[in-house]
């Protein structure tokens, strides 16, 4: 265990590992997490120590880690506490980003606590930090209420979604960066302000066609 920082960060990306689930709906937090760390010039290397891909990068001055569990998205809690143990991070200083079934594809959605909303990979989470306290942003992959759930998030993106990905990518790695750079709140207060500009943006297409 090293000395607790107060300007050390650790964001996770939840996922499945290998070839076959690497553009799969449930790898979105792993997609995200992997853009940032492209952005910030972080290499993502493989850790025995915390059971997964780590990375490490600065953000204005301050320390940010990366994580992605290599144990498979039930298995995801284990993984982050051994990096929290090690770093002796406060649940305060964590972000998981992960996919969630009940927002529209790709929009964002950031929460200082709450339910694992029968996310797998959540509910690990929440299971070995013994807490629902600890912050999360979840990018919607949208839902079909004719398949098993199961399956549409092991399935891989429609020719429609890969479209959407890069931008989703970028701007979910944008809300990360604020995160640590202005806290919380701010966050909020930026992705509603890029939902409304989104909006207003497809209200002017649809007028002009």
């Amino acid at each position: 265990m090293v000395e607790p920082s107060a300007e050390a960060y650790l964001i996770v990306g939840l996922g499945n590992p290998g070839k076959k689930y690497e553009m799969t709906r449930h790898n979105m937090g792993f997609l995200v997490v992997e853009k940032l760390a492209e952005r910030l010039g972080a290499t993502l290397s493989p850790s025995k120590a915390f059971l997964g891909r780590f990375g490490k990068a600065a953000v204005d001055g301050k320390k940010v880690y990366f994580l992605l569990p290599a144990t498979y998205m039930n298995l995801s809690g284990q993984a982050v506490r051994r990096c929290m143990d090690y770093y002796n991070l406060a649940s305060e200083k964590l972000l998981i980003v992960s996919d969630d079934v009940a927002l529209p594809f790709g929009q964002l959605r950031i929460r200082e606590k709450g339910s694992a909303g029968g996310h797998n990979g959540l509910k690990d989470v929440e299971r070995h930090l013994g807490t629902q306290e600890y912050q999360r942003l979840r990018i919607g992959v949208g839902s079909n209420g004719s398949e098993n759930l199961d399956e549409y998030v092991v399935g891989n993106f429609n020719s429609h979604e890969k479209k959407l990905l890069p931008e989703i990518q970028i701007d979910a790695a944008l809300a990360l960066e604020e995160w640590v750079k202005v806290g919380f709140e701010e966050v909020l207060k930026y992705l509603a302000q890029k939902s409304l500009q989104k909006n207003e943006a497809e209200k002017e297409k649809q007028i002009k066609e």
